[in-house]
């Protein structure tokens, strides 16, 4: 079965101007060799003609196409985004020097911890732990010093 491709060529004479020929009265496609079209090859295409016609007036196929576009797009642009702040983020990261940042941090701070542990012997003679803590405070040096120098200390 050959089908075609472009519209069936008609003897112009045989349709007056500004009208349109008749798809399924045409038999052949107007290339050298094809045969005419066969009833059931003709209804093949008559089918296929509704289905497309009815698909274009949906607009369900161009509707159908860009949504499949724009999610691409969006797709892409969230990868390509993602791409880029973990590069920052890694570049970031790797001039971070941590150690010295912390070392920064904690130099600053005076921890006053006051805990008292004790040791015995239970009476299925283990030893046991009492810990018996009082309050921790957390200043910087500055407010150690300055304490210091009222005497509250």
């Amino acid at each position: 079965m050959k089908i075609g491709y472009g519209p069936p060529v008609v003897d112009p004479k045989q349709t007056r101007p500004g009208e349109r020929p008749d798809p399924e009265s045409a038999s052949q496609t107007g290339r050298p060799g094809d045969e005419p079209a066969t009833e059931q090859e003709q209804k093949q295409r008559a089918r296929f003609r509704r289905m497309f016609t009815e698909l274009i007036d949906s607009g369900q196929a161009f509707r159908s196409a860009s949504q499949e576009i724009v999610s691409g797009v969006a797709q892409g642009t969230k990868e390509e985004v993602m791409r880029i702040v973990s590069a920052e983020v890694r570049g970031f990261l790797d001039k971070m020097d941590v150690v010295d940042l912390f070392q920064d941090i904690v130099s600053g701070l005076v921890i006053d911890v006051k805990t008292e542990v004790r040791f015995s012997r239970g009476e299925d003679g283990k030893l046991e732990p009492q810990v018996k803590s009082a309050e921790t405070k957390v200043r910087t040096k500055a407010e150690r010093a300055e304490q210091e120098a009222d005497g509250d200390d």
